[in-house]
């Protein structure tokens, strides 16, 4: 009896010294995840499959706190889901998955809103256990609200081109044809038309070079669409609307992902 007491107190014991070891282990590799994560300059946010902060980076938090968004909402064991609209989460998870079973890379992009009206980028994975089984998501955040910004400004810069060039074109080519039609027309008429042509094709040449010049301020990374909640976008386009035009606008209710 003795003896199998002894053996059963080492084992008992021998196990306690495995979950020990066990433990120190995760908490190494943890601590290890965590020191590589804070020299990252981009934001990143794990969390488990109940939406629970596990780790994240102070990129992350600077980012979520920035501008008095969301104060105290980043920490560890808080909900992601008090940051990001957990239908948002959910539906990307769900792109995941059927992008694994169809043998895609199981990652995906989505969009929203902050309570201060900036845009974030969303990029997802999935974290899995050594089973396989989901155990979590990552998440990795940019602020694309000046880039998105830019994009519009230079949509603005792109349509006023054309439409000014539309009228430069219709002048010079209505000259020329005037010469072409006619010509039997006076030398002094003859110099008027092609005065007219000269002038027009140096402003075109004058709002071409214009608007490459300003244009460079714009070039980037292209803008990749991504998933986002239809309020999240109504948010953003009251927000620009209201800065940019500064009138009063009403915001409805979306319900629908865009």
């Amino acid at each position: 009896i003795n003896e199998l007491a002894d053996r059963s107190q080492a084992a008992q014991e021998g196990v306690g010294d495995q979950i020990a070891a066990a433990r120190a282990d995760l908490e190494h590799e943890r601590n290890r995840l965590a020191a590589l994560m804070s020299e990252l300059t981009i934001a990143v946010v794990v969390c488990n499959t109940d939406g629970r902060i596990l780790l994240y980076n102070l990129a992350a938090k600077e980012l979520l706190n920035r501008d008095g968004a969301a104060p105290g909402l980043v920490g560890l064991g808080r909900s992601i889901f008090a940051i990001l609209d957990r239908s948002l989460v959910a539906h990307a998870l769900e792109r995941i998955g059927s992008a694994e079973t169809a043998g895609a890379a199981p990652n995906a992009q989505l969009s929203a809103s902050t309570s201060e009206g900036r845009l974030l980028r969303i990029g997802m994975a999935p974290v899995r256990d050594r089973g396989g089984e989901p155990s979590g998501f990552v998440l990795i955040l940019e602020d694309v609200t000046e880039a998105t910004e830019a994009s519009g400004r230079q949509d603005a810069l792109l349509r006023s081109l054309t439409e000014d060039s539309r009228a430069a074109v219709a002048n010079i080519r209505a000259a020329v044809e005037s010469v072409l039609d006619y010509p039997q027309m006076g030398a002094d008429e003859r110099r008027r038309f092609m005065a007219i042509i000269r002038d027009e094709a140096e402003a075109l040449s004058e709002r071409v070079e214009g608007a490459l010049r300003e244009s460079a301020a714009y070039l980037g990374d292209p803008w990749l669409l991504s998933d986002m909640l239809g309020s999240d976008l109504l948010t953003a386009a009251r927000r620009s609307l209201e800065r940019e035009a500064g009138v009063a606008v009403e915001e409805g209710d979306a319900t629908e992902n865009l």
